[in-house]
């Protein structure tokens, strides 16, 4: 049997001979089963033996071309009632992978070596963190957005705008001088619009985190005011930032390192929680107006009611659960609740963090709608991931669906 990716060609051959009374053709098969990487079926096929195998071998075959990463079942099977001997032979798989188009390896700090590119094929330019490689004047930098970063250097060529919570490091230092164990994150400020609902934040990145691994990083989320119940979240130390992500790694590494990333933020996103049929905030209804007027005049001040409020089914139906905007500042996030709201993965904290981490980032710098939606997907799939939930390929969110369900959220790709 021979199995190829994405390009259709066989997946299974054997050879096989039947023995049966009166010529009767047996129910026996060669099948193939296709299953995703959480292990939900995909897809399946069989062949059927037929008369050619009577009393001599017959070559079976069955094509299949995969679309993602899974596992394959190939097996053959004889389920004829009555007794008939079927007698499969020369059984082979085996796996050709399609050609290779690019191949960069890194030094830790970002330098590529040892790179090759497949003639004709298209240049990728989003390469180290996928960032956008810069090329212009031989200068070779990479765009991450507020900054240029020189992965020659290993250094930022300005000051990092939160150097004040960073003082132990040079504010040039390239995620904290050390790449191994961290990444630069996009990131920003989180602010509930009351205390309420940065409270309600703060119990869905409670969930968020709620795996004991994370126990010392969610120590370090904490809240303003005396009591710690204010409306905004405190900028992490670094040292403890340090100690805390000491042993996470893949997934669970990414996501801490983002959130810790948005809590030390200067840009403002401010969240809030409402009833559906309840009416919006005013700054939040303010934001939605001033949203929908760039995107079609005349529709958002239509969205108004008679009052000049905004309600909640507005952004129910644009958004369902959840709904982002951009704002002078980094953005706002309406996370809906109530009879009939669908959450993200039935959870609301997924919900929360697909609004303000996934869209809330890209908000703030402005990029165009397709990347800002598959951000989104992508930082809702790293959370489904992290508490175990099936992700999603965002076929179901504008503009958003994602090839590869697994990729991390960032900005430059």
């Amino acid at each position: 049997m021979s199995l190829r990716r994405n390009n259709g060609s066989p997946v299974s051959n054997g050879r096989l001979a039947l023995f049966a009374k009166d010529n009767t053709i047996p129910k026996a098969y060669l099948n193939y089963l296709f299953f995703g990487k959480d292990m939900n079926y995909k897809a399946g096929g069989f062949k059927q033996v037929s008369d050619e195998g009577l009393g001599r071998f017959e070559e079976l075959s069955l094509e299949f071309a995969p679309e993602e990463e899974g596992l394959l079942m190939v097996y053959t099977a004889n389920q004829t009632a009555e007794d008939l001997d079927v007698y499969f032979d020369q059984m082979t798989v085996a796996h050709t992978s399609g050609p290779i188009v690019r191949v960069d390896d890194y030094y830790p700090f970002g330098m590529t070596f040892n790179t090759g590119q497949l003639a004709g094929a298209l240049t990728n330019k989003y390469l180290y963190n996928s960032k956008e490689l810069q090329e212009e004047l031989g200068l070779d930098w990479y765009d991450y957005g507020a900054r240029m970063y020189d992965a020659q250097l290993g250094r930022w060529h300005v000051v990092d705008p939160l150097a004040n919570q960073y003082d132990m490091h040079s504010p040039y230092h390239y995620a904290l001088n050390n790449p191994i164990r961290f990444i630069d994150p996009d990131g920003m400020q989180i602010e509930g619009v009351t205390k309420k609902d940065a409270e309600k934040t703060h119990e869905d990145l409670n969930t968020i985190f709620a795996d004991k691994k994370f126990d010392a990083f969610r120590g370090l989320i904490t809240r303003s005011g005396k009591n710690g119940n204010g409306k905004t979240f405190n900028k992490i130390d670094s040292d403890a930032l340090a100690g805390a992500l000491e042993g996470l790694e893949g997934d669970a590494l990414v996501l801490a390192t983002l959130v810790a990333g948005a809590i030390n933020s200067e840009d403002v996103h401010k969240v809030e929680f409402v009833e559906l049929g309840d009416n919006l905030s005013s700054e939040g209804g303010n934001a939605v107006v001033e949203h929908l007027n760039k995107a079609q005049s005349g529709i958002g001040d239509a969205s108004r009611t008679p009052e000049g409020n905004v309600n909640s089914s507005v952004v129910h139906v644009f958004g369902g659960a959840g709904f982002n905007v951009p704002t002078k500042n980094g953005s706002h996030s309406i996370i809906v609740e109530g009879e009939g709201v669908q959450q993200s993965g039935g959870n609301r904290a997924v919900t929360t963090g697909h609004e303000i981490f996934g869209h809330g980032i890209p908000s703030a710098r402005g990029v165009d709608a397709k990347t800002n939606n598959t951000h989104a997907i992508r930082t809702d799939n790293l959370i489904r991931r992290t508490l175990g939930i099936p992700t999603r390929d965002g076929s179901d969110h504008a503009g958003g669906k994602v090839v590869d369900p697994n990729a991390l959220p960032n900005i430059g790709k």
